[in-house]
């Protein structure tokens, strides 16, 4: 179907090559199909068989992520930063959240956070504009690392990722912080390569260093859940699969159906027209319906044949 239909594969199937990479569950990958699907169905590309086949595609996602522990746990560097902070500190405590470094990973971390009801944030850049309008979508203030350590001192959750070569959260900060903060505990999640911080992780027990051997660990975790779940999955995907194919094999055939119906009723009218006028009009109703269900039979019959043909070809 997909060969004869082009235009519809191209708009549904753009993220083909960005699949090698993805994570078990992964969550962005039925988000891209979806996008697709929407793309196709703009243009008007995807037709009877297409849209049947994705919404069944869609219903099958969502019932293997509800109904099995495939959608458990974070599976991302990003959702996984986010769910170990959440283990640690609650949005009710509105936590005074402090992003260092404006890139990807950052943004998923705060929206991460933001769909967690989080929203005290700042967020500081070696480029202060960018800062401050980023931080503008947060509805939080932006600042230039120059003001890092202050910054620092007021938080309760950092959360760094940058490309600098060298660590640019130092010991004296984080001193400076519990000098000012006696009775205060910070989370600090390195997310950078190399780390952004010169911290050791037992360095005090105010301090609670993340970095990403951390957060490897934890998706590492969350994915032998995951691993476990995939007998569940396949059982759901199989029966789903199965009605899909119940479906497709009848409606695959509908023009030969319809197209043998609409001939052998012809013949049958032609045939049954002389024979009904002689009957008894209480007969010519029993005559007129048996005959009709003699055609149906007999289409139904040739379109099966023509399916077990095809089969065995």
């Amino acid at each position: 179907y997909i060969k004869k239909n082009r235009h519809a594969a191209d708009h549904l199937f753009p993220v083909a090559a960005g699949i090698d990479s993805m994570v078990l569950g992964e969550n962005q990958v039925m988000a891209q199909i979806k996008e697709a699907y929407s793309s196709a169905c703009a243009i008007k590309t995807a037709g009877k068989i297409i849209h049947r086949l994705f919404h069944q595609a869609f219903r099958v996602g969502k019932s293997v992520r509800t109904d099995t522990e495939m959608g458990k746990g974070a599976c991302s560097v990003s959702s996984a930063a986010v769910e170990m902070l959440n283990e640690h500190i609650k949005a009710s405590d509105n936590p005074r959240v402090l992003f260092v470094g404006i890139n990807q990973m950052i943004t998923l971390a705060a929206n991460g956070l933001r769909r967690l009801e989080y929203g005290n944030f700042a967020f500081a850049n070696r480029t202060p504009e960018r800062a401050v309008a980023f931080a503008a979508g947060y509805n939080a203030k932006g600042y230039s690392l120059d003001k890092l350590a202050e910054l620092i001192i007021d938080s309760d959750i950092v959360i760094t990722c940058t490309g600098s070569s060298e660590p640019i959260i130092t010991k004296v900060m984080i001193d400076d912080f519990l000098a000012k903060n006696p009775s205060k505990k910070l989370i600090l999640m390195d997310m950078a390569v190399p780390r952004d911080s010169d911290i050791e992780k037992n360095y005090n027990k105010s301090i609670i260093i993340f970095d990403l051997d951390d957060i490897k660990t934890f998706v590492r975790d969350q994915q032998i859940k995951r691993e476990r779940a995939i007998p569940q999955a396949e059982q759901i995907i199989e029966r789903k699969l199965g009605e899909f194919v119940y479906w497709f094999d009848h409606v695959r055939y509908e023009p030969i159906y319809n197209g043998l119906y609409d001939a052998f009723e012809n013949i049958r009218l032609e045939e049954m027209e002389a024979v009904l006028d002689k009957l008894p009009s209480d007969q010519k109703v029993i005559v007129s319906q048996a005959t009709k269900n003699l055609v149906s039979k007999l289409v139904h019959l040739k379109v099966r044949l023509s399916s077990d043909n095809k089969k065995t070809e």
